[in-house]
């Protein structure tokens, strides 16, 4: 087995412990990361939170959007023969 000099040794041991220096200086800190965590967790749980409310309002106009044209305009003249002033529930209509 070859024996090593003990500058040859030094020097590598210099060079290693500077590289590892180096990778660890490299990126982010964990107050940083941990920030980004909880923010990415926060969106996603407000992801869910408006999936949830979509859902919600998709199956409460699910009924309309399976209706005729023919019953769609059934239910609007309903609508405006309940209101009680004959006025149109939208101002531009």
């Amino acid at each position: 087995m070859k024996r090593i000099s003990i500058a040859k040794r030094a020097a590598l041991c210099a060079a290693a412990a500077s590289v590892l220096l180096a990778l660890s200086a490299c990126g982010v800190s964990q107050g940083d990361y941990d920030q980004a965590v909880a923010d990415k967790e926060k969106a996603e749980q407000q992801l869910a939170d408006l999936q949830a409310e979509y859902d919600s309002y998709k199956e409460k106009l699910k009924p309309y959007e399976e209706m005729t044209e023919a019953q769609a305009e059934a239910e609007k003249a309903k609508a405006e023969e309940e209101n009680t002033f004959g006025l149109s529930p939208f101002p531009d209509c």
